[in-house]
């Protein structure tokens, strides 16, 4: 690893520590949610930015959130600069897929879901953001209550 390399990554880490300082001790003034992915090219490792290098270079993968709330499933990504009627939702087998592109820039986001019924799909967007919500097929997580010890 060469020096200009070295500190790069000494900056990047002093840099995360810091943001991990700030939100501990409270001093950050507002909400966030902080994630990185890092890929790294060469050595057999596929390129691209889907699952195993499946997306093409000029595209970019945005991050997918999924949301178990009681009888359905939402999930929210990000597409920056995009409208409704330049997005698609898609399955490949049991990936949902999320394609939006403005002719310039291309997003693409894949995520895992849990059973939920696809004919139930809705969607909205609005600044930005897409939220796509499905009827789950799970049934809840029923809180339990723990057995009583025997003498207790």
């Amino acid at each position: 690893m060469d020096d200009s390399n070295r500190d790069a990554r000494k900056n990047f880490e002093d840099m995360i520590r810091q943001i991990i300082e700030q939100s501990m001790a409270g001093t950050i003034d507002q909400p966030g949610v902080f994630g990185f992915k890092i890929i790294i090219s060469g050595a057999g490792i596929p390129s691209g930015n889907g699952p195993c290098g499946t997306s093409p270079p000029d595209t970019r993968e945005t991050p997918v959130e999924v949301f178990t709330m009681g009888n359905e499933v939402l999930v929210v990504t990000e597409l920056p600069g995009l409208n409704p009627e330049q997005v698609s939702i898609t399955f490949e087998e049991d990936v949902l897929l999320i394609r939006g592109s403005d002719g310039t820039l291309t997003y693409e986001a894949r995520t895992m879901l849990p059973p939920v019924n696809r004919e139930s799909i809705r969607a909205s967007m609005k600044n930005g953001v897409l939220e796509v919500t499905f009827a789950s097929l799970s049934t809840p997580e029923q809180d339990v209550a723990p057995d009583s010890q025997p003498g207790e």
